[in-house]
Formats: C-alpha cells, sequence, structure tokens
C-alpha cells in the first residue's frame, strides 16, 4: 500500500484501497457514509460522489485570503442556483472551508506588510492562505488544487472538507426531522433534490408530502423549489383551479390547469378556474394566508402546493399541509384545526 493509502487509513479511520490510479475510502460525515476515490498523480484532486442534486452546480474558489478573513469576503461562489447555494454553504461548511486553508507563498508583493521590503528583491515572498477549488456537477463533488500536494495531511483535509459539503443533505434532513416532530410528519434521512419526499404526513385519511426539486420537465436550468402534494380523494370533484401569488415570479410558476380568471376574495392572488366559482371555505383561507405558497393547482390527481425556494417555518409548512389535506378531500372537509 503507498504512503499515502496509509496515512489516509491513519487520518480518516477507515479502510482505503487502491485501484492503481486512485485510492478508494469511505467518509463517514454526520452519520451518513460518502464514495471518495483521491490521487496525487500527475496532480492532486479528488471526488466525493453526492447524493442526487437535479442539476444543482456551483464551484468554490478561495485565493490570497487575509488571516481575518470571512467566508462572505474571501471566498467566491459561482452557481446555476444563488438560492440553493446559499442555503447549501450552512454554518458547517463554512467554518470547515475557513478551517481548511493553508499557507503558501506568493509572488504578490503587495501582500507584504509595510516596513518589511516591499519590492526589494532580497525580500522573502510574502505568505497568503487560499483553499482547494470545490465544484460540484453531475452529483460529484471534485476539489483540485492544481498542482502536486507533497503534504498528505493537507489533501485529507481537502477530502474531510470536500465530504463535510456532500453530507449538508444530512444536516438539512436533520433541520427538518425538527419540523417534522414538531407538526407530526414522519421524515427521511437525507435530502434528495428532485427524490423522495424529506417528509410525510397523513392528515385526515390523506397523505401529504413534501419534496425538494429544481427542475420541472423540459426545463434546462431550474431553480429551488418545495412542492407539497396530496393526491385528491374520490368524492368525484372534478373541478381544477389554480392560485398564484401576484409577487411570484414567473420562472418558478410550473404548468397550471386550465381555466379563467376568478375572483375569490384574496387579492393577494390570482385565481383561475374551470368552473363559474371558485370558493374557497373560512379554513381553506385561514390555511392559505399561513402557508402564504407561490402556487396552489389542483389538477383531477393532485393538490399542489409550491414555494419559491425552501422556506423552513414550521407553521408555514404545517398549514401547507393541511391545506393540501383539506383541499384535497374537497368542500365536505370538516372544520377544524390542522391536525
Amino acid at each position: 500500500m503507498s504512503e499515502l493509502a496509509t496515512f489516509l487509513e491513519t487520518f480518516l479511520g477507515s479502510q482505503v484501497r487502491s485501484d492503481g490510479t486512485w485510492l478508494h475510502t469511505l467518509m463517514a460525515v454526520d452519520g451518513g457514509f460518502f464514495n471518495a476515490r483521491v490521487r496525487n498523480d500527475p496532480v492532486a484532486e479528488l471526488f466525493v460522489t453526492t447524493r442526487a442534486m437535479d442539476g444543482f452546480e456551483f464551484t468554490l474558489r478561495g485565493e490570497r485570503m487575509r488571516p481575518d478573513a470571512t467566508f462572505e469576503t474571501a471566498l467566491n461562489v459561482s452557481t446555476n442556483d444563488h438560492e440553493l447555494a446559499r442555503l447549501w454553504m450552512d454554518p458547517a461548511v463554512r467554518q470547515q472551508v475557513l478551517d481548511s486553508a493553508y499557507e503558501y507563498a506568493t509572488t504578490d508583493h503587495s501582500l507584504e506588510i509595510h516596513g518589511l521590503g516591499f519590492g526589494h528583491a532580497s525580500s522573502p515572498l510574502p505568505i497568503a492562505r487560499r483553499i482547494w477549488t470545490y465544484e460540484l456537477a453531475n452529483d460529484e463533488l471534485i476539489a483540485t488544487k492544481g498542482n502536486v500536494e507533497p503534504q498528505p495531511d493537507r489533501l485529507a483535509l481537502a477530502l474531510e472538507t470536500a465530504a463535510m459539503i456532500a453530507a449538508r443533505t444530512r444536516r438539512w434532513a436533520a433541520e427538518y426531522a425538527v419540523i417534522g416532530h414538531r407538526i407530526g410528519a414522519s421524515t427521511h434521512a437525507e435530502v434528495e433534490l428532485g427524490g423522495a419526499p424529506v417528509m410525510t404526513s397523513n392528515r385526515a385519511a390523506v397523505e401529504v408530502s413534501l419534496q425538494l426539486l429544481r427542475r420541472l420537465p423540459g426545463e434546462r436550468t431550474g431553480r429551488l423549489r418545495t412542492l407539497i402534494t396530496a393526491k385528491r380523494a374520490g368524492h368525484h370533484d372534478d373541478r381544477t383551479y389554480s392560485l398564484v401569488d401576484r409577487s411570484a415570479r414567473s420562472t418558478m410558476v410550473p404548468p397550471l390547469p386550465e381555466g379563467d380568471q376568478r375572483d375569490f376574495g384574496i387579492d393577494a392572488y390570482r385565481a383561475r378556474a374551470s368552473t363559474d366559482a371558485l370558493d374557497l371555505d373560512e379554513l381553506a383561507r385561514k390555511q392559505l394566508l399561513v402557508a402564504r405558497p407561490s402556487v396552489v393547482a389542483a389538477d383531477l390527481d393532485s393538490i399542489d402546493i409550491w414555494f419559491d425556494g425552501a422556506p423552513m417555518e414550521a407553521d408555514r409548512i404545517d398549514a401547507a399541509f393541511a391545506l393540501a389535506a383539506h383541499l384535497a378531500l374537497g368542500s365536505t372537509a370538516q372544520h377544524g384545526p390542522y391536525r
């Protein structure tokens, strides 16, 4: 086994195997496991397999960082989903990335401290700090340095940092678990964008689920959305309708059921319905105003409640679950508290 493989086994506490080109290991982070592969020839680079990202991409860079640098001032994040990137860089990621910075010599003498021979040929090269570059694409997190890494502890730290970034799926799910406990819902151990629901609850014999996704069918780019949905009960209600927040950005509005514009008494939303009238009872109106979704869409099969981004307020999520179940049952549903 190579010297690097032996070091990684000791540093990470996990088994490392070699296929002749790559070193493979299993990273344990936040109670989950992530496959990783590493090499240091011809250059240092590593790959950590993430969960489903539904097309989410970002690149995180940091060069010439000052000793007092913060995440916001020292690092650059480019991404195809700014709201999701903001949520992804949680305090654990930010601290880990800052802690992973290392010192290196630079020929940029503007970084020298005043009075230490600025620009003098015999003065020592100024010292700066930087991080590896982390790039998420195609459900894989890639960390690169640009050259060989002679210090195995730096490579191991970069691997830990990449795994911490990838494990945001578990920390985010843990936040939903707190909400789920409060509102009586079961939660998944990990967030999968565009995958399985992260939260499910039975409301008045109706199963309601919460899913995070980015891309709708036919979309090329996408944006972070939350979908709370419930199958319509078999009470033969063939009305279809939609309610759209007047302030919602058009880029987040999904395809909607056809219908004519209707007035239903809440000015913040514009409504369309397949029937001559759209009546929401008092309980549904209350739930709608607490949840404040971007879109409510009722087709023949389901009630779909959409949020732009990922609101994490328990009261809003609870009201949206209750609204989905209430509308799925139809106007014959009994009035009462949310649960």
